[in-house]
């Protein structure tokens, strides 16, 4: 008899906690991980994000996207990748041979995006490398491989990305800060340069990134 109590018991405990994983509220947080939608509360919805016409690929505002929250202004894409027309997705840049790049290559990157001289692009400046606390806004603990809002941030490659956060060794920068997209964690990663062949003109040493990862830029919306 008191064993038949104690199941009861159990048996509605059970049936009052899953009332409660999903309430309205639950149901409305629900993601959407690589087309697969997860019954887990967002911790970055989509309404959170204010995209002008995440829709218009033709429109190149399309391609930015705006926190409320944080008030940070991202590019949709990381560098080297485009919204496709038919995925509507990021895609890589047939016109990039190498999206990945160095640490320091990517702080200065982003000083001129487009690589034309504008030091702008999609019709906006001041675009920067996000610091550690920035790129971490935008995981999205829910979803993994990527651990990233898939509508928002579409086609989102699931590995690495430099911050502009460094660790410093001395008077020199050894390591930097990323986001692994691919658990939603953060990791210290190799920022520095190894000397590599000459050039034949001027006689320069390369110098080569001992890692490459990608980089999505940010600047403040305001």
């Amino acid at each position: 008899m008191r064993w038949f109590k104690w199941v009861t018991v159990m048996r509605l405990s059970a049936i009052g906690l899953s009332a409660v994983l999903v309430t309205p509220m639950g149901l409305a947080a629900q993601l959407n991980c690589g087309g697969q939608a997860v019954s887990v509360e967002a911790a970055t919805p989509t309404e959170r994000f204010s995209v002008p016409d995440p829709h218009s690929v033709s429109d190149p505002l399309s391609n930015l996207v705006t926190d409320n929250v944080t008030g940070l202004m991202w590019m949709r894409c990381p560098w080297g990748y485009n919204i496709d027309a038919l995925s509507r997705s990021c895609q890589a840049d047939s016109g990039v041979a190498v999206p990945r790049m160095g640490w320091k290559d990517a702080i200065l990157k982003a000083e001129d995006p487009a690589g034309d001289g504008s030091h702008s692009q999609f019709g906006q400046s001041g675009w920067r490398v996000p610091n550690i606390k920035e790129l971490a806004s935008i995981i999205e603990h829910g979803c993994s491989a990527p651990s990233i809002n898939s509508e928002i941030f579409p086609g989102t490659p699931d590995e690495k990305y430099w911050t502009s956060s460094p660790l410093t060794q001395g008077d020199s920068i050894s390591e930097a800060w990323t986001v692994d997209f691919q658990l939603g964690v953060t990791a210290k990663e190799n920022a520095k340069y190894a000397g590599g062949g000459f050039d034949p003109i001027s006689g320069v040493q390369f110098r080569d990134p001992v890692v490459r990862h990608l980089v999505r830029f940010v600047r403040d919306a305001n």
